[in-house]
């Protein structure tokens, strides 16, 4: 007997090890659960969270998380936070190619100055290390649902607790927590006063444009992926003034170069080590980013 529950607490904790954020999951609440997203407080969230099956930016059926503080200057729930320890938010973001957050976010009876943050977790659940987003989004109170896109590069944070002497990076190579909180300040805590924010279809993406409207005819693309010796690029013709840039998972630039008017563009990558890498398109039509390996 004693030999079964070892072996069953070895599975347990094997499972919870390999357990982690995945390559376009998402949280779309469809299942009339928190998915994990909580405010520290199980009591006062019953009353402060709620999970409507109607309403979201897909309308009727398509159901969301709402957070409300309790507009108390102090104390739990009055802060504009929301936190997830869950699996499906822990672990190597870097490893996964995931370069954005993307959600749909509503705010109801106030501005939300949206960030978010990652922290590292000691062995007693600790934040040790903290980066939250330094540049936030603004949603407007009563502006209906609105998609975001945050990029997670290195570069895209800033440092605002640190007592074990990580950097951004590593912090996102090992996540414990991740959190969507509302503060004009750079700040791991939400701002307080009475909001309610909400969110829907929460994104792991490996993708990313800064204009949100581009169309897939202005896509670019990469071939082979995985790569060996060359990586072969096709870009939309209708770019200007286009950078190739290619970044490492700790945020290095290891490639760029300006490229005028071609259709195609070829780098060679036999030389660098393998691992994922990050492919940057920079134009005056916009940025987009995908992710491929080197073998």
């Amino acid at each position: 007997m004693k030999t079964k529950l070892l072996l069953l607490t070895l599975l347990l904790f094997s499972t919870a090890m390999i357990a982690q954020v995945t390559a376009n999951q998402v949280d779309d609440f469809e299942d009339g659960t928190r998915q994990s997203w909580e405010i520290g407080n199980p009591v006062l969230a019953e009353s402060l969270i709620s999970l409507p099956a109607d309403g979201g930016p897909d309308g009727a059926g398509d159901g969301y998380y709402s957070f409300t503080t309790t507009g108390a200057g102090n104390g739990a729930g009055s802060k504009c936070l929301v936190y997830s320890r869950g699996a499906q938010w822990s672990g190597d973001f870097l490893a996964q190619g995931i370069v954005a957050i993307k959600m749909d976010v509503r705010a109801l009876n106030d501005d939300v100055t949206l960030r978010l943050g990652f922290a590292e977790l000691d062995s007693f659940q600790f934040p040790i290390t903290q980066i939250v987003t330094t540049n936030p989004v603004v949603i407007t109170a009563g502006s209906g649902w609105q998609q975001v896109t945050f990029p997670i590069q290195p570069s895209d944070f800033t440092i605002v607790e640190n007592s074990s002497g990580l950097t951004a990076a590593q912090v996102l190579a090992s996540v414990g927590e991740m959190r969507i909180l509302s503060n004009t300040s750079l700040s791991w805590f939400g701002e307080n006063g009475l909001r309610t924010m909400e969110f829907n279809d929460i994104t792991a993406s490996t993708t990313l444009s800064t204009n949100e409207n581009v169309q897939d005819t202005t896509e670019f693309s990469i071939s082979p992926n995985p790569a060996t010796t060359r990586l072969n690029m096709n870009l939309p013709s209708n770019l200007s003034n286009t950078t190739i840039s290619v970044f490492d998972v700790l945020g290095k630039r290891v490639y760029s170069k300006e490229v005028d008017a071609l259709s195609t563009a070829t780098v060679n990558v036999s030389n660098w080590n393998s691992g994922v890498y990050l492919v940057r398109i920079s134009s005056d039509e916009g940025t987009q980013t995908k992710r491929f390996v080197k073998q």
